[in-house]
């Protein structure tokens, strides 16, 4: 029957290709298969009523007589099983056909997605770019430790201010300074007998507090909190905060909550944008400063982590002469404190 002539012909030519030598996933090539799935298409109803005919022109009457008292003389028994096959093809064909417009479907459909990852992902290596660009005009090469000695104030003035967080910290056990700069916090640790880590970017201030003997690590905050799994219950973030991007200070507050243990104090200082005197002073002398924090906002998001507002500290307030006559409002703006502090303690839930 012609049916099964197809199917030999078919398998004929797969034989030949693996014959050939290809490997066994470039034997259905595509031609192949288009024309293997047009003979599927093609020949799937069996049919008893086929054209009968003879290959020799001497027997050419009996044998065609013949085939037909033979066809009609079985037709009675084969019939239900051709009508069953009949049956069976044309339900393998209509799924066969189904399962490749699924595919192909699937295909445009992937297609469609790789194009929109592709450009979505060249979207974002451009933020980054745009980014690492904006990073390195904050990357000025000067020596960090003189500047800081000129315009963040002398090692012994930062180290008795520092001393007003003591009645906070003097139970605690194992500290962490984020952005530890000169080491003036691991110094008020090591004399309140609190084992203490610190970690900066900053390769000329690690180098400094590993000569002064403390433990530090050149690390970036919100990736070491994601690494480590050592807790402490205390950490410190002195004048750093606004050295990050917005969107960064609840990850890197997340990363601090989830490194204290319960009961433990995160302490935050950090200029005080309610003065605006540190906008003509201050904020901007520092070309690493990103973004001053508003003090509600800090506490907002610190609150909604998880952290308890222990007390809100403000320091340095700018003098003023009592004999100008200013309202409390623009008072309050020009002269309050330069610097503002967030107490935060990690309760049991």
């Amino acid at each position: 029957m012609k049916e099964t002539q197809i199917i030999k012909d078919m398998i004929k030519r797969k034989y030949e290709v693996m014959n050939n030598g290809k490997q066994n996933d470039e034997v259905l090539t595509y031609s192949e298969n288009k024309s293997d799935f047009l003979d599927l298409n093609r020949y799937w109803e069996v049919d008893l009523s086929d054209e009968i005919v003879a290959y020799s022109r001497l027997y050419e009457k009996v044998i065609v007589l013949f085939k037909k008292l033979v066809q009609k003389f079985i037709g009675w028994y084969i019939k239900p099983f051709t009508h069953q096959q009949k049956h069976f093809n044309g339900i393998a064909v209509r799924t066969i056909n189904q399962l490749k417009q699924e595919l192909h479907d699937t295909k445009v459909s992937l297609d469609d997605k790789t194009k929109l990852i592709n450009q979505k992902q060249r979207e974002i290596d451009s933020i980054n770019e745009r980014l690492d660009n904006l990073e390195n005009l904050n990357n000025m090469n000067f020596d960090t430790i003189e500047f800081m000695d000129k315009f963040r104030g002398s090692r012994e003035e930062i180290l008795k201010r520092l001393e007003a967080y003591i009645p906070y910290i003097k139970n605690q056990k194992k500290a962490l300074d984020i952005g530890c700069g000169r080491c003036e916090m691991l110094e008020i640790f090591n004399r309140e007998g609190i084992e203490s880590k610190g970690i900066d970017l900053n390769d000329q201030l690690v180098q400094l507090g590993k000569a002064k003997g403390f433990d530090i690590g050149k690390d970036n905050a919100v990736e070491y909190f994601k690494k480590s799994d050592n807790e402490v219950d205390l950490i410190t973030m002195i004048h750093f905060i606004e050295h990050f991007h917005p969107n960064q200070i609840e990850e890197l507050l997340k990363g601090a909550y989830d490194a204290l243990e319960v009961n433990g104090i995160l302490i935050i200082e950090t200029p005080n944008p309610r003065s605006l005197s540190i906008f003509r002073e201050s904020f901007y002398l520092d070309p690493t400063h990103i973004k001053p924090v508003h003090p509600q906002l800090l506490e907002f998001v610190g609150n909604s982590i998880g952290f308890t507002t222990e007390k809100i500290i403000e320091f340095e307030r700018v003098a003023v002469d009592e004999g100008y006559s200013i309202s409390p409002n623009v008072r309050e703006s020009l002269f309050s404190a330069r610097d503002y502090a967030i107490i935060f303690t990690k309760e049991k839930i």
